[in-house]
């Protein structure tokens, strides 16, 4: 080990006192010293410090591999935090925009809560429509900024969480796509952490996030396709929010462990032996690649998801991939929100998906009486991806296991993680 690591880890005794909300914040900041997340891995996965264990728990918020690393060092003996079932639970439950009329500039704040109910503040502050600084704190945030404003103008207006989150992520979108913005040390400390909490991955590498967060091709976290064009990203960033948001409980459930193992072991074998031809397709088009180097939860995820982002589809002909690619954010959120919320054994059959999305009230979307038809008949297609992972069961109806993976494979889909 390093004496820089050695050090760090004295730094962190005091992750052992936080809750999992700042654990979080310190470990972004550790990312932007540390950009080489595979070497912190190894390193933490070689100490059996409590402290190791803490930075692979908190890391989880935003690097998918540091939670095989706390699983070794947990099963090891080493101590667990005592935040660290909750990491990666922040809902937004509140937003507010504060602007500074004499500036034109403004600040949009989040309120959080974790699994545990505690709650903590984001405060991104921008400038011409870039995210330029990144605050955590209390809640209470909205109050701090009146107590230190001289002037006492500063206009406040409540948001849905939703549309402040969209709005976040676009900003740091155009920051990271202009290294000339400049950002202050906050920004470079936080933007890892502020990311996830956003549902940002694979916006570029530009400069000030490459000092922020680990430097990677832009793909998304299972499939081997290009990143999305910039303002597809903004709108699964949107819909990754609203998902989050409106399935805030039933996404804080943990995974049926055994139900996904299960699962996964019988997908490997299958793509290993090449038998099931649906099931290669799938694979072939999300690019999966080497089944070994893919957790169970992101195997899962990105397979049942693999028509939501729709790749080649050369398994279909050329008016079913068309259909397909034409299902919108609006209707997979709308098809998937009523169904999980109703839960294990609910009715996921292609025309039940249809009228969900005309009774969910977190999408506007409607399906024309004279389209139910057509649009049941996509869903149609689509639905071995969930067969072949078991999310729904030989009578069309949600598994346990479905309940947790589906909205997870929206979110492995548009790039907000999904395999926690």
């Amino acid at each position: 080990m390093s004496e820089r690591f050695n050090e760090i880890l004295d730094e962190a005794t005091m992750l052992l006192d936080l809750d999992a909300a700042r654990a979080e914040v310190w470990v972004s900041g550790l990312v932007a010293e540390w950009v080489d997340t595979d070497d912190l891995l190894a390193q933490l996965g070689a100490s059996d410090r409590p402290e190791a264990l803490a930075i692979a728990r908190a890391l989880q918020a935003f690097v998918p591999d540091a939670a095989d690393a706390a699983a070794a060092l947990s099963s090891a003996g080493v101590a667990e935090p005592e935040w660290g079932a909750v990491v990666g639970s922040a809902v937004a439950l509140l937003a507010w925009e504060i602007v500074d009329p004499f500036s034109g500039n403004s600040s949009l704040v989040v309120e959080f809560e974790h699994g545990d109910a505690i709650r903590h503040s984001m405060l991104v502050e921008l400038e011409d429509d870039c995210a330029v600084d990144i605050n955590f704190g209390p809640p209470g945030l909205v109050e701090d900024a009146f107590a230190e404003s001289d002037t006492r103008s500063l206009s406040v207006h409540e948001w849905p969480a939703d549309r402040a989150l969209s709005a976040i992520g676009a900003a740091m979108a155009r920051t990271a796509a202009d290294p000339e913005v400049p950002v202050t040390d906050d920004y470079v400390m936080n933007a890892a952490i502020a990311m996830a909490r956003v549902g940002l991955h694979g916006f570029g590498d530009a400069e000030v996030l490459a000092r922020a967060i680990p430097v990677t091709e832009a793909r998304s976290p299972v499939s081997g396709r290009p990143a999305r064009d910039p303002l597809d990203a903004e709108a699964d960033a949107a819909a990754c929010s609203t998902l989050r948001s409106a399935l805030a409980r039933e996404l804080a459930r943990p995974a049926p462990e055994a139900a996904v193992a299960e699962a996964a072991a019988r997908v490997r074998k299958s793509l290993e032996a090449a038998t099931d031809p649906d099931l290669f397709a799938l694979a072939d088009d999300i690019a999966l690649g080497d089944t070994s180097r893919v957790g169970d939860h992101e195997l899962l995820a990105g397979l049942a998801g693999a028509f939501v982002v729709p790749g080649e589809l050369m398994a279909f002909a050329a008016a079913e991939r068309d259909a397909l690619r034409g299902l919108e954010w609006a209707d997979w959120l709308g098809a998937v929100i009523p169904l999980v919320r109703a839960g294990a054994g609910a009715d996921a059959s292609p025309m039940q998906l249809v009228q969900n999305i005309n009774r969910c009230p977190e999408v506007t979307t409607t399906v024309p009486k004279r389209d139910a038809p057509v649009v049941a008949d996509v869903f149609s297609r689509m639905l071995h991806a969930w067969e072949l992972t078991g999310a729904i069961d030989d009578d069309g109806r949600l598994t346990p296991l479905g309940a947790w993976l589906v909205p997870r494979s929206l979110l492995c889909a548009w790039g907000g993680g999904g395999s926690g």
